[in-house]
């Protein structure tokens, strides 16, 4: 496996973040998600 460059980590990282706002806005706009996944 070839190293990943700088950039390459960088969009990665960017990427991740912009990912964990989207389903932490999505969590607190829909909190009873997580109730009925663990119901299933």
């Amino acid at each position: 496996m070839k190293k990943p460059s700088d950039s390459e980590i960088q969009a990665f990282q960017v990427g991740l973040q912009y990912a964990i706002q989207v389903v932490c806005r999505i969590h607190s706009d829909h909190p009873d998600w997580d109730a009925k996944a663990v119901s299933k």
